[in-house]
């Protein structure tokens, strides 16, 4: 019997079109990004799917930081936070690693255990506000790392160091979610920083911060990807460029270093 054409049996059933993802890490970082606050997870879904099929050929690629540019204008204003985004000197990078841990593990780790503990080398001080504010919020917390709520939002402001003489003041919005995939529930954090960041000493100008953070559920545990893009300026010092996103990466690969450790230890 002749096959009918996908396109034809689209339109006959009235269903619309799977959406279609990309399949590059650089335009994959950016596509999770736009899509996460998404309704429908399907966009989502797709891009999940298609950044772990990159990931299961690729993961050593990207251990040591891999350079990812693709974040538009459209989606940054997107975000709505009632700031002027200026992308001109963007500059990304995405870590790759993997694990024995599983997504729900992890996700207890990163929302729950206080900063402070987890990575007592890196902050001086962290304040986290599960949104809505007070109980409803450390409830919607519990909540969503039980994997029983979709979705959460925190506010976070924290003072960090950097090689022992340079302090970092940022406060940030992140949004979580769950998406389904064939092996279970993936985590997709997506995080902008509120305000420019305050450095002492002020070696750089930090407009913007735009991270995401992606968890995969794999028959051994998990594959994860983080990814941010940053907009900075070195100013009154004889200071290369990539100094801050190489800081960036660092940070990257140390707070993953920090959850292994964590859950290695069997902390709670």
């Amino acid at each position: 019997m002749r096959l009918l054409p996908i396109s034809f049996l689209v339109l006959a059933t009235g269903c619309k079109k799977p959406p279609e993802a990309p399949a590059t890490l650089d335009d994959l970082c950016g596509y999770l990004y736009a899509h996460h606050a998404d309704e429908d997870p399907e966009a989502l879904e797709v891009g999940v799917a298609n950044l772990d099929a990159w990931l299961d050929q690729n993961l050593e690629a990207t251990k040591d930081g891999y350079t990812i540019t693709n974040l538009s204008q459209e989606t940054v204003d997107a975000i709505g936070d009632g700031r002027t985004h200026d992308l001109e000197d963007l500059v990304g990078a995405a870590v790759g690693t993997d694990g024995p841990y599983a997504p729900a593990e992890i996700a207890n780790t990163l929302i729950l255990v206080q900063p402070t503990d987890l990575s007592p080398g890196m902050y001086e001080s962290y304040d986290r506000t599960y949104l809505p504010e007070g109980e409803e919020g450390e409830q919607l917390a519990q909540c969503f790392v039980d994997q029983d709520c979709e979705a959460m939002e925190v506010d976070n402001a924290m003072t960090s160091t950097y090689a022992g003489f340079l302090t970092m003041s940022t406060t940030t919005h992140g949004e979580y979610r769950w998406v389904e995939t064939e092996d279970g529930k993936a985590m997709i954090q997506r995080t902008w920083i509120t305000a420019p960041v305050v450095l002492d000493p002020a070696l750089a100008e930090v407009d913007d911060q735009f991270f995401i953070n992606i968890v995969i559920p794999q028959a051994d545990g998990a594959v994860r990807l983080t990814a941010t893009w940053i907009v900075a300026r070195i100013v009154g010092a004889d200071i290369p460029e990539s100094w801050a996103l190489n800081m960036v990466i660092d940070e990257m690969q140390s707070i993953y270093a920090d959850v292994d450790a964590w859950l290695a230890g069997g902390s709670e």
